[in-house]
C-alpha cells in the first residue's frame, strides 16, 4: 500500500477507535442527505408505490379533507357523499406530513423531507439503547452506521411507510423505560417510554410480537431489586399500551366494515402465515433470505463482518453475557411474528425492518472484532464500499424501474385537463387499489375490467361518467362501443360513458 494511502487509512482507523458521536451523525447525516438529495421531489415510485400512496394520500387528505387522526382517508370514493374512510394503522407519521402542508401547501417534498428527518431519528434511537445498555461508544456507533448503510434503511428512510417510524419508538421506548425502573420513577421519563411504545405498536402491531424482550428487562430488574415499584411500572405501562392497541384495532375493524368493498383490502390487520406446509415455508425462505434479507437488510459489503460477528458472539457465548437473554427474546420475537407473517416476505423487504437492529449488532461486533487484526485495511475498504453498495442496490427503483406509467409523471397536467376535479373517475388498468387515482389527484374506483352490467350500474346508481384507461392493459373490451373517446394522451384514454 502506498504511504500516502496507508497514512490515510491508518487515520481512519485511528478516528473509529476512538470517534466521537457527534462527527460520525454529522458524516451519516451528511451523507444520505447527499445520496437522497436528487430525489427529494419525487412523487410516490419505485418498489411498493401502492403502499407509498397510501401513506400519501392519507396525509393529503388531512390538509384537504379532514384534519382527524383517527379518521385518515383514501382517494377511492364510490359515491359523492363516500366519505372515503380507511381503515389502517395508527397514522402518526401521515397526520405529522399532512401538517407540514398547512405551512407550505401540497408538495411531494414535505412528504419526502419529513419522512426522511424523522427515520434519522433511528439511528439516534440506536445509539441511545445500546449506550443504556452498557455498550461501548465505538461499538454504538457502529452500529449506528452499519444501519444506515442498510439498502433497507435507505430506500425506505424517506418512503413514506411506518415501519422504521415504530422500530424507531420501540427502541427510545426500551431507552427510556430502563431510565425509569433505574430511578424507581412514574415522572416523564416513565409516560414519555409509554407514549413511545404506545404509538410504535399503533403504527406497527408487529411490536406486540417484541413485547417478551421488554418484559425480560422489567422481570430482570425486579429479580435484581425485589423492589414493587417495577412491577407498577410494568402493570401501568402494558396496560395502558395494550388498552390503546386494542381500541384502535376495534377502531380500524369498523372502519373496514363500513368501508365498500372497494376500499377494502389495503392494509394486513390479521396474521397471514404461509398456506401449504414445510415446502412452501422453504420456498418463500429460500427468496427471500438472499435477495430481502443480505441484499437488503445487510448489505452486501458487510456481508464478511456480519457473518464473523454472528460466529464470535457464538464463540464467546453471547446468550450468558448480561444482556443475553434480551437478544435471545429479541430473536425469539422476530421468529414467531415470521411465522405469523411469512406469506408476505415473498414480496415485501420492509417486513424484516425489525431484524435491521440484530444485523447492524452484529455487523458492528464483527467489524469491530477485525479491525484488530491484520485484515483492518480490509474492513475498512469494504466499509467505504458499503454506501456504494446501499445506493447502487436500490438506486434504479427512481430511475428505471419507477414501477408507473410515465404519463403519471411528465403528462399528468394533460390528463388531469380532460378530468374536472368534482366529477369522480373510474380508473381501468392500474393493477393496484389507488395509484393511478393518488397520481392525477382525483377521486374515484378502480377496476380491472368492466362488463356492461357493471358500467350501468357505476352510471346509474353511482354516477360515474368519466373512464381513465391504460389502454395496454385493457379491461374495456365488453364495453367499448357505449364509449365516446374524449382524449388519447399516451397509453392513457379518457372516455365519456
Amino acid at each position: 500500500m502506498p504511504s500516502i494511502l496507508k497514512s490515510k487509512a491508518d487515520s481512519i482507523l485511528s478516528f473509529i477507535d476512538n470517534p466521537k458521536p457527534s462527527y460520525v451523525f454529522i458524516f451519516i447525516i451528511g451523507l444520505q442527505t447527499l445520496l437522497h438529495l436528487p430525489f427529494f421531489g419525487e412523487p410516490p415510485v419505485g418498489q411498493h408505490t401502492w403502499r407509498q400512496v397510501i401513506g400519501s394520500s392519507a396525509a393529503r387528505s388531512f390538509y384537504e379533507e379532514e384534519n382527524n387522526i383517527l379518521y385518515p382517508k383514501s382517494d377511492i370514493r364510490m359515491s359523492d357523499d363516500d366519505p372515503g374512510y380507511i381503515y389502517q394503522e395508527f397514522p402518526a407519521l401521515y397526520w405529522l406530513v399532512g401538517q407540514t402542508f398547512f405551512l407550505t401547501g401540497y408538495h411531494h417534498h414535505n412528504i419526502r423531507v419529513v419522512t426522511f428527518l424523522v427515520n434519522l431519528l433511528l439511528l439516534f434511537a440506536v445509539y441511545s439503547f445500546t449506550q443504556r445498555i452498557g455498550f461501548s461508544k465505538m461499538r454504538s456507533l457502529l452500529t449506528a452506521f452499519f444501519i444506515s448503510s442498510s439498502p433497507l434503511y435507505f430506500y425506505y428512510s424517506f418512503n413514506i411507510l411506518p415501519n422504521m417510524p415504530a422500530l424507531m419508538l420501540y427502541l427510545f421506548s426500551l431507552s427510556f423505560f430502563i431510565a425509569a425502573i433505574d430511578s424507581r420513577s412514574l415522572g416523564w421519563k416513565f409516560w414519555l417510554a409509554v407514549f413511545c411504545l404506545t404509538i410504535a405498536v399503533l403504527m406497527k402491531s408487529t411490536y406486540m410480537f417484541f413485547g417478551l424482550p421488554l418484559a425480560w428487562i422489567f422481570i430482570s430488574k425486579y429479580l435484581a431489586n425485589k423492589d414493587s415499584k417495577i412491577i407498577t411500572q410494568a402493570a401501568l405501562g402494558g396496560g395502558v399500551v395494550f388498552i390503546c392497541w386494542y381500541f384502535m384495532y376495534k377502531h380500524s375493524i369498523l372502519l373496514q366494515q363500513a368501508a365498500p368493498d372497494e376500499r377494502g383490502l389495503t392494509i394486513t390487520l390479521h396474521p397471514t402465515p404461509i398456506q401449504g406446509g414445510p415446502l412452501e415455508f422453504l420456498r418463500v425462505i429460500k427468496i427471500a433470505f438472499p435477495k430481502w434479507f443480505l441484499e437488503m437488510v445487510v448489505n452486501l459489503a458487510a456481508l464478511p463482518m456480519f457473518l464473523f460477528g454472528l460466529y464470535t458472539a457464538i464463540k464467546t457465548k453471547f446468550w450468558k453475557k448480561p444482556w443475553g437473554p434480551f437478544w435471545l427474546l429479541y430473536l425469539t420475537s422476530f421468529f414467531i411474528y415470521a411465522l405469523c407473517f411469512s406469506a408476505l416476505f415473498e414480496d415485501h423487504s420492509y417486513y424484516l425492518t425489525s431484524t435491521i437492529l440484530m444485523t447492524g449488532l452484529a455487523s458492528a461486533y464483527g467489524a469491530e472484532q477485525l479491525l484488530k487484526t491484520k485484515y483492518r485495511y480490509v474492513i475498512l475498504v469494504l466499509m467505504i464500499a458499503m454506501p456504494v453498495v446501499m445506493y447502487t442496490r436500490v438506486e434504479g427503483r427512481w430511475g428505471k424501474d419507477r414501477q408507473i406509467p410515465i404519463e403519471l409523471l411528465e403528462r399528468v397536467e394533460e390528463i388531469r385537463s380532460h378530468l374536472p376535479e368534482d366529477k369522480r373517475v373510474v380508473i381501468v388498468g392500474d393493477k393496484s387499489p389507488a395509484v393511478y387515482l393518488y397520481h392525477i389527484h382525483r377521486k374515484g374506483v378502480r377496476f380491472n375490467h368492466i362488463s356492461p352490467e357493471k358500467l350501468d350500474d357505476l352510471r346509474d346508481n353511482y354516477g360515474f361518467e368519466l373512464i381513465l384507461a391504460h389502454t395496454p392493459k385493457g379491461g374495456l373490451e365488453d364495453v367499448i362501443d357505449q364509449l365516446t373517446e374524449v382524449a388519447v394522451i399516451g397509453d392513457f384514454t379518457v372516455y365519456r360513458f
